[in-house]
């Protein structure tokens, strides 16, 4: 990001990558050497995507709502897993924990395979993470899958409610993927690759190969994409204040 940052604003050089990159990592590390909403400039979303919500089988719970109940009967012993401190899907699980009001206890992994394994023998008892990875593992029995985290149910798995239609109001993670360029891009450069990177998601067999990850087309104009970039970096920032979260060290 920082080498855009720095880069010609030509249409060039470009940063693609996870909308958390821009709207989550200036809360979780301070000392960023450039500041996102500044020295970047959004130019086009790619695709959005939502997450299971899931517990190990051996949990005593079939819903959200008792899954909520047992966790303020029982304050902290509840145990999540995530791939790290400050990752999307940590505070997916931090968001629904306080907009529900309970108290978890996080296990950060630096390893997926780790994490995955001790989710599956019941180490961990529950996660968000992505439908993709978990959704075998569901239709196993190895985990039992409460909810999505979308605004609409998701594709995957359309029999289950979202976690705001499981009763925790205001409640909603869905993961972007997009495009930046250095912040002096002339704006008829933006709106040019806005215009071609959108034509690209109408190909069917983008719209197939995004239906096999469990990822929607997202499209927006460059100034839309800016708009909603600054409201998730808001959102995401009162969390992790709210949480009482700590920067990374």
């Amino acid at each position: 990001m920082e080498m855009v940052s720095k880069s010609a604003p030509d249409g060039y050089t470009l940063f693609s990558g996870p909308g958390s990159s821009i709207t989550v990592n200036p809360h979780i590390h301070p000392k960023m050497p450039i500041d996102v909403l500044r020295d970047l400039l959004p130019i086009a979303p790619m695709g959005q995507f939502s997450a299971l919500l899931v517990v190990h089988p051996s949990m005593p719970v079939k819903s959200v709502g008792e899954l909520v109940a047992l966790a303020k009967r029982k304050p902290g012993l509840v145990s999540f897993g995530s791939p790290g401190h400050g990752t999307g899907f940590h505070l997916a699980t931090e968001l629904f924990r306080v907009r529900a009001g309970f108290q978890a206890t996080h296990v950060p992994y630096a390893n997926a395979s780790a994490m995955l394994s001790d989710l599956l023998s019941g180490r961990v008892e529950m996660m968000i993470f992505s439908a993709i990875v978990m959704a075998p593992h569901v239709k196993t029995g190895k985990l039992r899958a409460l909810a999505t985290t979308g605004r609409e149910r998701s594709s995957v798995m359309p029999e289950l409610p979202t976690i705001a239609q499981a009763g925790v109001a205001d409640y909603e993670y869905t993961g972007f993927q997009g495009i930046f360029g250095p912040a002096a891009t002339p704006r008829e450069l933006v709106d040019r690759l806005n215009t071609l990177i959108t034509k690209v998601l109408s190909l069917p067999d983008v719209r197939e190969f995004y239906a096999t990850q469990n990822v929607d087309p997202m499209v927006m104009t460059a100034t839309e994409f800016a708009a909603k970039v600054r409201l998730e970096h808001e959102k995401w920032g009162r969390l992790i204040r709210d949480a009482g979260l700590k920067p990374a060290s």
